[in-house]
């Protein structure tokens, strides 16, 4: 068979291929294709690198390869793009699959009971002792705390601002890293630091509000450190819990082996982790542009700082329930029913 037949034979089968790739292009999603003309665009697309694999055996002309190289690329770009355009692989991703694996996942309730059973505890007692918090916390620490909050925080410049909230994001994802780090290290070195930023900060919260300190500095305090609590508080949370998941999986590989275990388990821990990094982000600068900041204009419309940001710890927990609980919930439900199915 010369060149010209061998053409002649191929030639229908690449305007069919080259039919299909444009017409897929159009319809920008592959998935929402007919099934048989999906077969038939594979099968078509196997021909064609066949025969540009060949075109120099064959001494195809010039111009011919260069189109069936063109073909191919094209055709390869729509069979093996993406089914779903970033947009919606980052909303199944952040809005389904991650709220799915927290509400399922034992160790992040774990992680909160072991947060805040500790933090409830020292806050009480705290207030119940007055030598409880220098015992836990040196007194030198608490000397610290309270002179740093005898004045509000209403002096700084943005320039200062921006530099606090380039400060915290990284102090606190660092935190954060360091914890989900030490975490993966058997699981343990996480829960350390999970269990005493617990205890100290709790201690430090009960101390900060109990009666052996002055309205104002109370007040300051109290200000200061609302509105950011709840992202903050929640990301270290997560970030221990995440790194448990890789460490317990290393330890106890439920019959895989030690890469595998911990293979799996990440798939689990990065999106968390992820979003944990998000939630230090927004702390962060709600802790360098209103947490600091009196906000004079809610006293303009009657409404004190304070209740500006309780306000908005209230709203971030709100977001925080709905996005764990009610949106994990209806995804578990949805996920298990497909499966069901």
């Amino acid at each position: 068979m010369n060149i010209s037949d061998i053409m002649e034979k191929r030639e229908p089968q690449w305007k069919e291929l080259e039919h299909l790739t444009e017409k897929f292009r159009s319809n920008r999603k592959i998935k929402n294709a007919d099934p048989d003309e999906i077969a038939r665009f594979s099968s078509l697309y196997r021909v064609a690198c066949s025969d540009l694999a060949l075109a120099d055996s064959y001494c195809f002309p010039q111009g011919v390869s260069k189109y069936l190289n063109n073909l191919v690329g094209l055709a390869h770009h729509q069979l093996y793009r993406r089914s779903d355009d970033y947009c919606n692989s980052f909303w199944q991703t952040f809005f389904i699959k991650t709220p799915r694996i927290i509400v399922s996942d034992y160790l992040f309730w774990t992680a909160m009971f072991l947060f805040w059973v500790p933090f409830l505890t020292c806050y009480l007692l705290t207030h119940s002792s007055n030598d409880f918090a220098s015992k836990v916390v040196s007194e030198y620490t608490l000397n610290n705390i309270e002179v740093m909050y005898e004045k509000p925080f209403d002096s700084m410049n943005q320039g200062e601002r921006f530099q606090m909230a380039g400060f915290y994001i990284w102090n606190n994802t660092g935190i954060g890293i360091q914890c989900f780090a030490l975490s993966i290290l058997g699981g343990f070195g996480g829960l350390w630091i999970l269990l005493s930023n617990a205890i100290g900060i709790g201690t430090i919260f009960g101390h900060m509000t109990s009666s052996s300190v002055s309205f104002e500095t109370t007040r300051h305090f109290t200000e200061f450190v609302t509105a950011h609590g709840p992202f903050e508080l929640m990301a270290i949370i997560m970030s221990a819990a995440s790194g448990m998941r890789m460490g317990f999986a290393f330890i106890s590989s439920r019959g895989f082996n030690r890469f595998d275990s911990v293979r799996l388990a990440s798939r689990q821990a990065l999106p968390i982790l992820t979003l944990t990094i998000v939630l230090f982000s927004l702390a962060a600068m709600i802790e360098a542009f209103i947490s600091p900041n009196p906000l004079t204009i809610c006293q303009y419309f009657g409404c004190s700082a304070l209740l500006f940001k309780q306000g908005i710890a209230i709203l971030s927990g709100l977001l925080l329930f709905f996005y764990i609980v009610v949106l994990g919930f209806i995804s578990l439900f949805l996920y298990n029913s497909s499966e069901t199915s």
